[in-house]
């Protein structure tokens, strides 16, 4: 991974609280028409997030509801 994962969570997260009321079907490019605004997150930073979501989706893939429903009630 090329970016901390945390360092790419923080940068997202302060670019998103400035858009919160867009619908989140919008892109880089109607934000910057509409507010004259660009979300400048970093290549880093865009490959650390797919990449979680990668890992996430592969690792949901190999655990069944049940197990996961097990997992999740550990932690109440």
């Amino acid at each position: 991974m090329s970016a901390n994962l945390g360092q790419a969570v923080a940068e997202a997260g302060r670019y998103l609280g400035h858009f919160e009321g867009l619908a989140d079907t919008w892109d880089v490019f109607q934000v910057g028409e509409e507010y004259g605004y660009r979300v400048p997150l970093t290549i880093g930073t865009l490959r650390a997030l797919f990449e979680l979501a990668k890992d996430v989706h592969d690792t949901a893939k190999e655990y069944g509801a049940q197990d996961l429903d097990r997992v999740l009630s550990r932690g109440r």
